[in-house]
């Protein structure tokens, strides 16, 4: 049920949600398969966040689908999950539960080779010939404004991601919309040079080599190295979403009934 809202955005909130169950698209659980996901990159990727968030970028992309050119006038701050069918699940997500928890089972970009991050500075000043008018131009806010902003980009080739879903859908799903990686795309980072899916044994997407490949919450860890509170779920800025969680790359141990099942 929708909370007590302005008229407003209930009715903005009741759309978007009705559109996006007319149009909505399921992955296959009988088709659920152990994969792993490369993409190689033709530009370093820039990002805002210590890693990428597979989970939360296949929802992004069913989203847009379904809403198609109405998605980029949603308010990317309320949580439509929260008034679907599926009880509050991100839209896409493959689910594992335990303790009241779900966790999705598709792990943070991941690199084999090793990097540093490095920080470039980008300018935007203006310059007279983007007016076709005379006056006085503002150039400390609004749309002439000038600015010069950090960002943290990482030189690697290639990013990897392990999935347990349908890998058929995931694959024409990112064939169909996905061509960068990251932040800062619209300035060419992160542009993508080819995709290439290969088929695991075994489930990497939650532990691999004795290590966590997500942020994993403590309730389904017998022991681990270090611990934090982080999102575990999307969206990622939601607070409700941060338990303590064992970071990525850190080691830990799971639950014996886990055990079979993961890395």
């Amino acid at each position: 049920m929708i909370p007590v809202l302005y008229e407003k955005q209930r009715e903005e909130i009741e759309y978007f949600v009705s559109k996006i169950e007319r149009q909505k698209q399921k992955q296959r659980l009988n088709r659920f398969t152990n994969f792993k996901i490369t993409f190689t990159l033709s530009s370093p990727i820039c990002i805002t966040t210590p890693w990428l968030n597979f989970d939360s970028l296949i929802g992004h992309l069913m989203t847009m689908e379904s809403l198609d050119r109405e998605y980029f006038v949603t308010d990317k701050k309320i949580n439509l999950a929260k008034y679907m069918s599926g009880g509050g699940l991100p839209y896409g997500s493959l689910w594992h539960e335990e303790e009241g928890l779900a966790v999705p089972t598709v792990s943070v970009g991941y690199s084999e080779e090793p990097f540093e991050p490095r920080v470039e500075v980008l300018y935007k000043r203006f310059e007279g010939y983007h007016a076709s008018f005379k006056g006085k131009i503002r150039v400390g806010s609004g749309h002439f404004r000038n600015f010069m902003i950090r960002h943290i980009y990482i030189p690697i080739k290639k990013v990897i991601f392990f999935v347990k879903g349908d890998k058929e859908f995931i694959y024409n799903l990112l064939k169909r919309n996905l061509f960068a990686l990251g932040n800062d795309v619209r300035v060419g980072y992160g542009f993508i040079k080819n995709m290439s899916v290969r088929d695991m044994e075994k489930d990497y997407s939650i532990v691999m080599n004795g290590k966590a490949m997500r942020p994993l919450p403590v309730e389904f860890c017998k022991s681990y190295e270090e611990v934090a509170p982080l999102p575990y779920k999307p969206p990622y800025w939601e607070k409700r979403n941060v338990r303590m969680c064992v970071p990525p790359f850190t080691r830990c141990e799971l639950k014996e009934k886990w055990r079979k099942y993961y890395g």
